[in-house]
């Protein structure tokens, strides 16, 4: 699905007001909303995708201290590799080896589970890619990467952008 309109006119507060309303009450969907500002990469992109996830997946079930000592963790690993790394190339080698990145732990699937609740339920993702025109990615590789998404992974895409930004797009066979 595309979402339209001129820079400014309310595509961001609407698309983000429903999907705050559905992850908050729903019991179908996960609604993950990207902006596409910026985004040189893929991997950005997917980096971006597994952070809200997280987020979402996350919020009911830890409590803030919770949240705080995965943070910490987090932190204390990956300042003990750069630590590490400032030795030999050996440490280089363990630096690597101890760079902790739990987004990698986390899929994009078409089904998530969610605590709602107090119980586990599967609810159906949604990915919202805003600020299309605003992506430092080429077209036909943004377009590609969100095909992949709902053609082979069978999840559902919202794209928010204004057409008129919209570089023109050349195809060739």
């Amino acid at each position: 699905m595309l979402l339209t309109g001129k820079w400014g006119c309310g595509k961001t507060y609407l698309i983000r007001d429903i999907s705050d309303e559905l992850n908050k009450k729903g019991d179908q969907f996960v609604v993950v909303c990207v902006s596409l500002f910026g985004v040189d990469s893929i991997s950005a992109l997917n980096h971006k995708i597994k952070e809200n996830i997280f987020g979402i997946i996350t919020a009911p079930r830890l409590s803030d201290s919770s949240k705080k000592l995965i943070s910490k963790i987090k932190n204390t690993t990956n300042n003990l590799a750069l630590m590490l790394s400032d030795y030999s190339s050996i440490a280089k080698g363990i630096n690597a080896a101890l760079s902790v990145n739990l987004y990698d732990l986390i899929d994009i699937k078409q089904l998530i589970e969610c605590k709602q609740s107090g119980e586990d339920k599967k609810r159906e993702l949604v990915l919202v890619f805003d600020d299309f025109e605003r992506s430092k990615l080429s077209v036909i590789d943004l377009l590609r990467t969100i095909n992949d998404y709902s053609e082979n992974k069978h999840i559902k895409t919202i794209i928010v952008a204004d057409e008129e930004k919209i570089g023109s797009i050349t195809f060739s066979m």
